[in-house]
């Protein structure tokens, strides 16, 4: 079925898997780097600014208007963003979210003119434009899409229209720039924007994810690009908020301190890039007068004399990417699969204890019958037997998940009664449910898969009373593994940190949070990011599953 119209759940969709299928790439692009300056981070960049344009989306509910989407991303961006090619993605996103803003909805009309105003926005943003770089990309990419849309509606064939036009323009426009002929190699920052528009592409195909997969040669560039002198030693950035300074009044005095100027301004936030040697008098011009601010410095020659060194030691950016500290603890949002995945799988025919828009959501996308209940609602035998003999037709064994101990017994129940071969798989929590779907493991070693699993939920006290020596009171958030208390806290947040400081193992490598129907999105991402930071050998999985009376479910693997 064509799909003609994105909504504020589709952009996000887009917009994550664009940001991953960058980030995957992130090595190459390190690879590729000489432009500005050959110190080696443009892919780290690119990706630690995607990260912060996708944080926000990841605790949000959908759907929502794509204006509030695109708006929530390019904030994240600005404030995440990372060197002269972050600092100009922010800003395409910024213009995105400007072209968008008025949009619930988005035809490929809209979308060319959101990509017409990140072409301004990105291109206004830097003081010196110079083409054959991610800008050139940016340009001809809103004009293609123009064309385009005048003559497609379906976002499919837009979004493959401009990834391989990207592309072309790309190599087409790598002699613009003489660094970049010099070196032999396309534009990093242009590439990483490739990247996100086959993501995209990725999305609007039913595609899945994999691998890294590299289509421009990606030759380390020649020495002596890498030994090209660096005139100004500071990466030098500051994020101003609260400030009433305008980015036209900057420009000029910046100007004659450094090179590489990118400014860039969403809502009350100011965004400063230069390369200087002067990073004090750059903080006595921007700052003053503002509410607060970051600033970040790197040693460019030092980034640069790295580079060379492992350039002797024949070690190339790309095959030590994936150590970096900045990208450990990764979040990853949990979403429902394309059919296309769900074939592949060849799951049996299954039924699911849950309730919870989200979570029941996620499993109906699996094929699972859902029963509602759970906690306080505990479905009847003949409710799961009704579901078993919904699904029996589809393969000879039905599944079970009861997801939570007290629906065990009733499922087991209905596994006698039932005129087909049923198993009962003895899920405790619905997140473990969750986990075991998106892991990529065969049907038949679910059931082996469930033993490495530890689920813990984070509940809300109704009365005053003393559980395991803990005093409780009314309202209190409660941290549970299982049966045992690990906390009792006045805040969801903490209750959630309580959990993860005495979890029943120490050497788990993912964690899968579902968020119940009362969590705010604001905590959630301030939430999902600390654990990141506490737990940074972990890959962080978030799904909104919206259940009654558990503002958090987990599960550790």
């Amino acid at each position: 079925m064509e799909t003609t119209h994105c909504d504020g759940k589709l952009l996000k969709r887009l917009l994550v898997a664009g940001g991953r299928w960058l980030s995957l790439h992130r090595g190459v692009l390190n690879e590729l780097n000489v432009f500005p300056v050959p110190d080696g981070d443009t892919g780290t960049n690119l990706s630690l600014t995607m990260r912060g344009a996708l944080s926000p989306l990841l605790a949000r509910r959908a759907p929502e208007q794509v204006g509030e989407v695109a708006l929530a991303a390019a904030r994240g961006a600005l404030m995440g963003a990372r060197g002269n090619s972050g600092v100009i993605l922010s800003q395409i996103l910024h213009g995105f979210a400007q072209g968008l803003s008025t949009c619930e909805r988005a035809d490929t009309a809209s979308l060319a003119q959101a990509l017409e105003a990140s072409s301004s926005a990105a291109y206004g943003a830097v003081a010196q434009p110079r083409e054959g770089t991610i800008l050139t990309v940016i340009r001809e990419v809103a004009g293609r899409a123009r064309q385009v849309a005048r003559g497609s509606r379906e976002l499919s064939d837009f979004f493959a229209t401009l990834a391989t036009h990207a592309r072309e323009v790309l190599l087409s426009s790598r002699d613009e720039l003489a660094v970049l002929k010099e070196a032999g190699v396309v534009d990093a920052g242009g590439l990483g924007l490739v990247y996100m528009l086959e993501g995209m592409l990725k999305v609007t195909q039913g595609q899945q994810l994999a691998s890294p997969e590299e289509r421009i040669p990606a030759a380390m560039p020649a020495r002596q690009a890498l030994e090209s002198e660096i005139t100004f030693r500071y990466c030098t950035e500051f994020l101003v908020e609260g400030t009433d300074l305008e980015p036209e009044a900057l420009r000029p005095v910046l100007e004659e301190l450094g090179d590489s100027l990118v400014l860039a301004r969403t809502c009350d936030l100011l965004k400063v890039h230069i390369h200087t040697n002067d990073p004090e008098r750059i903080q006595a011009l921007v700052t003053p007068g503002s509410r607060s601010f970051r600033r970040k410095v790197e040693d460019m020659r030092e980034q640069n004399q790295r580079r060379r060194e492992d350039l002797e030691r024949g070690i190339s950016p790309a095959l030590h990417e994936s150590t970096s500290a900045e990208f450990q603890g990764e979040l990853q949002l949990i979403e429902p699969p394309e059919a296309r995945l769900v074939a592949a799988r060849g799951l049996p025919p299954m039924v699911s204890i849950a309730s919870g828009e989200g979570l029941e959501a996620y499993f109906q996308a699996w094929g699972l019958e859902v029963v509602p209940g759970g906690q306080t609602l505990n479905p009847s035998t003949r409710e799961i037997l009704d579901a078993i003999q919904k699904v029996a037709g589809r393969g000879e064994e039905v599944l079970v998940l009861p997801n939570n101990s007290n629906c065990t017994a009733a499922a087991c129940q209905a596994a006698r009664l039932a005129e087909v071969p049923v198993r009962v798989l003895d899920t405790r929590c619905p997140s473990q449910a969750v986990a075991l779907l998106s892991h990529q493991a065969a049907p038949e070693a679910l059931e082996e898969r469930l033993k490495d699993l530890c689920h813990g939920e984070v509940t809300r006290a109704v009365k005053d009373a003393a559980v395991q020596g803990h005093q409780v009171r009314n309202g209190d958030y409660l941290a549970l593994w299982g049966s045992r208390l690990a906390g009792v806290d006045p805040t969801f947040s903490q209750a959630v940190l309580s959990l993860l400081q005495a979890p029943p193992r120490q050497d788990f490598s993912r964690l899968v949070l579902v968020a119940g129907e009362d969590c705010d999105p604001d905590e959630i991402e301030t939430l999902l990011l600390e654990i990141g930071r506490l737990h940074p050998a972990a890959r962080v999985e978030f799904l909104w599953g919206g259940q009654p009376h558990h503002p958090a479910l987990i599960t550790l693997e």
